[in-house]
């Protein structure tokens, strides 16, 4: 402290040194936060389009699947042979010779749509009479599993029911259509289990997101909302109910983008849509680490580059202030010699700015004072003098009376 009070020239040096730290710091707060949301408005931009890329690709692939199922069922003679297969006895020739055909059609159907995993055919008690699995046959289907199309057209819009598969223990989706006697009564259903590893590919593939970004579909299950494909890793147990922020306004029917923690508790920025026509949340998310790390970078540089450029431009400022304030200290160095009783001293004139005036002035107060010390000296060497003088012609007159008194004395006598 006594160090601060006594150098004028490091407190210029650290005043400006200061300023300068604040300015950076200023300059480098406001930098991140114009930064931090450009990347923001940046991020929800492309994880938008990621999320309406991947949406309509979700819906031309359901589109397809049931495009290709009702095509490769709805033949005339494949329902002719469907109908024998569900009017007749197992033992008639008529139902033998369906079942074949039809086997042999499903096969080949299989080879060709790999993407309908299995086709089936039900009866009305929901047991299996025919399946491109031949395992399968004789098992029975859980109803409730089962996606209805009840339009029988192309491009009908349709909600899935996923399910976990107890075979695969992985999300799954059932589709079926009826099968319908002459009088139009249902008699069974023809259906088909789709492979979702192309959905899975749609949701992990092409995002271009960093080595966080991640999307991801939740649907609801009876467990709650669960995982239907995307999530790196899926959780151990399929059912496992999820949830986040953006799960839950997604299911309930919500679209937005926002700031929150993900499923697994991890910052993220994101974008969550509803797919009405699907019963499906799609989330698109990257961590706000890797989002809004340019953000920090820029103001660490800031802060650093203008850091060291402070510093440096302290040590110029402490080298010119010396150079400053050296007539001003060459004054004081004066005045503490004077203080000590030095008048021949003078302050050094070393500029003809209001320094060298300072220092000039100065020097003209000093002649000034030691002219009327030496004024005051003779002035009182005189006194000095005249006391003197006063003194002898007192001493005399002194002198002078005792003789008078003396004389006075001897006269009386004589």
């Amino acid at each position: 402290m006594k160090f601060w009070k006594q150098h004028l020239t490091s407190r210029l040096a650290s005043y400006f040194l200061l300023l300068s730290l604040l300015t950076v710091s200023t300059v480098s707060c406001v930098a991140y936060l114009q930064a931090r949301q450009s990347l923001k408005e940046s991020a929800f931009n492309q994880l938008s389009i990621t999320a309406t890329l991947k949406e309509g690709e979700l819906a031309r692939w359901f589109e397809d699947q049931q495009r290709d199922f009702l095509l490769t069922t709805h033949l005339p003679e494949v329902q002719t042979r469907l109908r024998t297969l569900l009017d007749t006895a197992s033992t008639t020739p008529q139902h033998q010779q369906a079942k074949a055909d039809l086997d042999a059609y499903l096969q080949r159907v299989i080879r060709l749509k790999p993407n309908l995993q299995e086709i089936y055919v039900l009866d009305a008690s929901s047991r299996v009479l025919l399946s491109s699995q031949p395992e399968r046959e004789r098992t029975y289907e859980i109803a409730a599993n089962i996606t209805f199309l009840q339009e029988v057209a192309i491009g009908a819009d349709f909600a899935p029911i996923f399910y976990i598969s107890p075979r695969t223990r992985k999300p799954a989706i059932t589709l079926a259509t009826p099968i319908r006697n002459a009088n139009g009564d249902r008699i069974g259903l023809l259906a088909t289990q789709l492979d979702l590893e192309r959905i899975d590919r749609i949701i992990r593939e092409g995002n271009r997101l960093g080595k966080t970004g991640e999307a991801y579909l939740v649907g609801f299950m009876v467990t709650g909302n669960a995982f239907i494909s995307g999530a790196s890793p899926l959780p151990e147990s399929p059912t496992e109910s999820v949830t986040s922020f953006a799960i839950e306004q997604a299911m309930l029917g919500q679209n937005g983008s926002g700031l929150y923690r993900n499923y697994a508790g991890v910052p993220v920025i994101g974008v969550y849509r509803w797919l009405n026509n699907r019963d499906l949340a799609l989330l698109v998310e990257m961590a706000q680490a890797e989002a809004l790390a340019p953000a920090r970078q820029l103001a660490v540089t800031i802060a650093l580059i203008g850091g060291f450029s402070a510093i440096a431009l302290s040590v110029g400022v402490y080298w010119l202030s010396r150079q400053i304030t050296k007539p001003i200290l060459a004054i004081a160095e004066t005045s503490t010699q004077i203080a000590a009783g030095e008048l021949d001293r003078e302050a050094p004139i070393l500029t003809e700015d209001e320094i060298g005036i300072l220092a000039y002035n100065f020097n003209q107060m000093l002649r000034q004072l030691k002219l009327s010390r030496n004024q005051s000296q003779a002035y009182s060497d005189s006194l000095e003098q005249k006391a003197h003088e006063l003194e002898q012609t007192l001493r005399q007159l002194r002198r002078t009376q005792a003789q008078l008194i003396q004389t006075e004395k001897m006269s009386s006598l004589g």
